[in-house]
């Protein structure tokens, strides 16, 4: 396992909102199998009724979810989905 992978899976199993049931070789499976994908500040990463490429799980910082008609609602951190 790379350096890389293990430091992903350090982080993602160590996640306090994140998936919590999943064994570290799930992480590690799915680390291994990921790509690796930058967003910059402001930048939209799901819009609402289009398909996704896949499913992202944050490393690092956090993410707004807005929706029509919503009032606020909270970030996602690092290591959830």
């Amino acid at each position: 396992m790379t350096n890389v992978i293990q430091q992903d899976v350090s982080v993602l199993s160590a996640a306090k909102n994140g998936l919590l049931y999943l064994t570290p070789n799930d992480w590690t499976l799915i680390a291994d199998k990921a790509a690796r994908v930058g967003f910059k500040r402001g930048e939209t990463i799901v819009h609402g009724g289009r398909p996704t490429d896949g499913v992202y799980f944050l490393l690092k910082g956090s993410a707004k979810v807005l929706l029509p008609g919503q009032t606020r609602f909270p970030a996602i951190g690092t290591g959830e989905v």
